[in-house]
């Protein structure tokens, strides 16, 4: 009988052991025909199999080389290792459901009709390892306990691995997915390689659990990539991936060193911790409104990047020292003769061009005050060069009026320009523009306002500012407007008669509407001593303080008369008396004090009168006598 002739992919085995088919030079296992021997083949297989369980001295499945016609093993235990080393699947390969406890090896089996592997159990070590899959592949809840390899490995439609449990250290390491790759829901237990991996298609990783490393170096994604609800418990690494539409990326520790983005969304993310971006290429990415911390991008590549409104922590900023805002692209071979697109910073565009962030030659240029636009404007006011310091002086805090006062955060740069003070303005948002503008005629016509006046109608907006700094900001910028009177003054008496009807027709312009005086410094602020100043900002500061300490006092006094017993106070009373209180409150917030004052003393005169507070209450009594006490030093 003729023996088969077939010369074995691996060089050190022995001749096949099977006999001759159908008068041919191969035996059916190896025979190319695989339509015309499907029958033959079936029936052989089927006895192969059972002489190798019941042989005990046979170690593993031997079905290397093998061409098989369409074949199902749904359902089927392999005992044994089974060897599909270079086996060639010509139509439909079925493994639904199939177990391979002492482990399997599908090294360069080609799959050229679909392949399902639906629900397999894989123990021990499994091996793809080069296999070529010409149609869809189905891996959906299979189980891989071991090892597995897909090194080298070419799906050439789509593959799918939803919910899929790769318990060993899994290995897709220079894969390529020509379709869409489905790795929904996965579970990798162990580290997970897919470096120097392609996806010419859809990547999904929705929902994916890595809990050892993902390692995803010089991968290329050319189609969208989305990693939504990806849970990563160990490193992530992108280092020189490329993503041509990223989606929905893991929020920290992300290491993407050389990475390539491109129209990359940052959906559904709003701080970005401990990403690595040094020599990455972000291009035409949006991290707009974002909040950065802990990240380096030092070397980075940043072209059409959207960076309105978004925040840098102080790690971010230390860390970064230099950037590129552009590239070049060339095509270059790797080791084994591959052709890659690789990108290169143009050495030209780099920020700064010399030196660091925030070194000695940039000590206040940093990646944040780089890309940083606020929003700017300018006004001119026209003042005589004589009057020209105090008005200086006086500008200069008008940022700092603007934020205590109404919360404004506004940058001003008052400068000379001949017979004017130019103002720049600049501001975090357009939108800020009229308020700054309003704002500033009314800081200007407090130059000609008495001081006591101006400390009168002086309102607070700024809800977030506290007492204290609502006390400072009376008691220094009442020291600020003497000053700027002062040298104001200075100036106005060397002027010429021409020049002061001209300065005259100028601060006009100032005051307000109904105003009648004339616009020229008061005198008795002009002959205000250091002395007086002292005693005007301790007067402003005591002031505010007796204010707070009376608003931090009130809501203990209202609860405090909200317990007296009906018999001394009936509800309808009661209520009165707290509904006064919290109006006296309310008077407080907007710095009327003298309202409240008014008030109060109605509302505590009455108070003792109606009930004995002092031996009944004595708790409220020595509040309200607290709050007397304030309200008198108001």
């Amino acid at each position: 009988m003729c023996q088969c002739q077939h010369q074995y992919t691996s060089s050190w085995k022995g001749p096949c052991p099977h006999p001759c088919y159908d008068g041919s030079a191969c035996c059916v296992f190896h025979h190319p025909d695989a339509d015309a021997k499907a029958e033959a083949f079936a029936e052989a297989l089927e006895k192969y199999i059972e002489a190798i369980e019941q042989d005990n001295s046979i170690k593993n499945y031997d079905f290397e080389d093998f061409i098989f016609p369409d074949i199902s093993f749904d359902g089927h235990t392999f005992h044994k290792y089974a060897n599909f080393h270079s086996a060639r699947f010509s139509s439909d390969a079925y493994f639904d459901e199939a177990r391979f406890p002492a482990g399997v090896s599908f090294h360069s089996t080609v799959f050229l009709g679909s392949a399902h592997f639906e629900a397999v159990h894989f123990s021990t070590e499994t091996s793809f390892h080069s296999s070529h899959f010409h149609q869809n592949a189905n891996f959906e809840d299979a189980l891989f306990t071991g090892y597995t390899f897909f090194r080298l490995t070419e799906f050439r439609s789509n593959v799918r691995f939803t919910a899929t449990d790769f318990a060993g250290k899994t290995y897709f390491h220079r894969v390529v997915f020509y379709g869409d790759a489905d790795f929904v829901a996965v579970q990798f237990a162990r580290s997970a390689d897919f470096n120097s991996a392609e996806f010419l298609g859809q990547a999904d990783f929705r929902s994916a659990e890595f809990s050892g490393g993902a390692h995803f170096n010089l991968v290329q994604f050319d189609e969208r990539t989305t990693f939504q609800q990806a849970v990563f418990h160990d490193e992530v690494n992108f280092i020189e991936a490329r993503f041509a539409f990223l989606k929905h990326p893991p929020d920290e520790g992300i290491a993407l060193n050389g990475a390539v983005l491109e129209a990359a969304h940052l959906w559904g993310i709003d701080t970005l911790r401990g990403y690595d971006l040094r020599d990455a290429f972000l291009l035409g990415i949006s991290l707009a409104g974002k909040r950065l911390e802990g990240c380096n991008a030092t070397g980075a590549v940043f072209k059409n990047v959207h960076t309105d409104g978004w925040t840098l922590d102080d790690a971010t900023i230390a860390v970064t020292r230099y950037i590129y805002t552009d590239y070049t692209r060339e095509t270059v071979k790797d080791d084994e003769g591959r052709e890659r697109e690789v990108f290169k910073p143009v050495a030209e565009s780099r920020v700064p061009a010399d030196g660091k962030f925030g070194d000695a030659d940039n000590p206040r240029f940093t990646l944040e005050t780089y890309f940083f636009q606020p929003h700017e404007w300018n006004r001119a006011l026209n003042f005589p060069r004589r009057i020209q310091k105090g008005i200086l002086d006086y500008l200069h805090f008008f940022p700092e009026y603007a934020e205590v006062t109404h919360g404004l955060k506004v940058r001003a740069t008052p400068h000379p320009e001949g017979q004017k003070v130019r103002m720049t303005f600049a501001v975090d948002h357009p939108s800020l523009q009229d308020a700054v503008n309003d704002l500033l005629g009314d800081y200007m016509q407090n130059l000609f306002k008495p001081i006591d006046e101006v400390r009168e109608e002086l309102v607070f907006r700024n809800t977030e500012a506290t007492e204290e700094e609502k006390a400072l900001l009376v008691a220094d910028y009442s020291q600020a407007l003497e000053a700027s009177r002062l040298k104001m003054w200075d100036g106005y008496q060397r002027l010429s008669p021409a020049e002061r009807r001209h300065a005259d027709q100028q601060m006009q312009r100032l005051l307000p509407a109904n105003a009648s005086q004339r616009p020229i410094v008061i005198q008795n602020v002009i002959q205000t001593s250091a002395q007086s100043s002292a005693e005007a900002r301790a007067v402003a500061t005591s002031s505010a303080t007796a204010t707070a300490t009376a608003r931090l006092k009130l809501p203990t006094l209202i609860r405090e008369v909200q317990q007296i017993a009906n018999a001394d106070l009936p509800t309808e009373e009661r209520d009165e008396l707290v509904a006064m209180l919290r109006e006296i409150k309310d008077a407080l917030k907007v710095n009327e004090s003298a309202q409240a004052k008014g008030f109060w003393d109605g509302v505590w005169t009455g108070l003792k009168e109606t009930v004995d507070l002092a031996a009944k209450y004595p708790k409220l009594y020595e509040t309200g006598q607290l709050l007397q006490a304030a309200f008198d030093a108001v």
